[in-house]
């Protein structure tokens, strides 16, 4: 079991606290999977449990979130474009809705209050930003001079 602590509650009920990482394990029959986020350990042998919450403190600060969703989604949108994963038609609206669903009410945040319901808006805006970032992918980077079809000035 994992307990999750974020703006002062401990974000469970549901999703969280059933949740089972590995944490321990022989590094000489295990490798991690080759992804660029949320890899896993790919162990050779037996798998114990160890009864017991582990007591969880992913962001202490609403700053630091941010910036490791920042990070996150860069890397999984890149992952989804590599694997030919093309932008939803809702835009950014349909992941957004579908992560603040799971989070808030699938995963019982609104039993937390405040907490729980930041913690499913930033849940809803990271899915937003992992798309945004996978439509810029998909259509290129954009230079400034020519975002609209202006151009930029003449040289020469």
């Amino acid at each position: 079991e994992r307990h999750t602590r974020f703006l002062g509650a401990w974000l469970g009920a549901r999703g969280w606290w059933r949740e089972r990482k590995l944490r321990l394990f022989r590094a000489d029959r295990a490798r991690f999977e080759d992804l660029p986020v949320h890899e896993g350990v790919i162990l050779d042998g037996p798998v114990a449990r160890l009864h017991g919450p582990l007591l969880h403190f992913p962001w202490p600060t609403i700053e630091r979130r941010l910036e490791k969703d920042d990070r996150y989604t860069s890397l999984e949108a890149e992952q989804l474009f590599r694997a030919g994963r093309r932008p939803g038609a809702l835009g950014p609206f349909g992941p957004a809705a579908r992560w603040f669903v799971k989070a808030y009410l699938k995963r019982g945040a609104f039993l937390h209050g405040t907490a729980g319901l930041v913690h499913a808006g930033l849940e809803a805006a990271t899915a937003a930003q992992r798309h945004a970032k996978l439509v810029e992918l998909w259509r290129g980077s954009e230079e400034p001079s020519t975002v609209g079809g202006a151009r930029g000035p003449r040289t020469g």
